[in-house]
């Protein structure tokens, strides 16, 4: 895949969440979701397309389920995989401590910090 992918590119429901994230980060909110099912609270810090051309965003989840048990702690999380957007109507503090911009797991980045 080359970094020629687009914003187009995505699935109709993909822009959508896409669209969804990118508001969030730019409103500095903190939303609850559901990933894979299991409920999450984040902050989006950068929404892109992975090394695998899957749409998705770097996360800073502080509450919730972890599959990893660590939190908080950073996530990559793929946008198929979303569901459940809610915003918790608490401004995030971001940007979280660690956060680079240019993040390496994405080969196109649609927004960031």
């Amino acid at each position: 895949m080359s970094n020629a992918f687009t914003f187009n590119d995505l699935t109709p429901i993909n822009r959508e969440v896409v669209t969804t994230m990118i508001e969030a980060l730019n409103g500095r909110k903190t939303l609850s979701i559901h990933y894979k099912g299991l409920p999450r609270v984040i902050e989006v810090h950068a929404v892109g397309v992975t090394t695998a051309g899957n749409a998705c965003m770097r996360v800073y989840q502080t509450g919730g389920i972890s599959e990893h048990g660590d939190l908080p702690g950073w996530r990559m999380m793929t946008l198929d995989n979303v569901s459940c957007i809610e915003d918790l109507g608490i401004t995030a503090p971001i940007p979280r401590e660690g956060y680079r911009r240019g993040d390496k797991g994405m080969i196109v980045i649609f927004e960031e910090l």
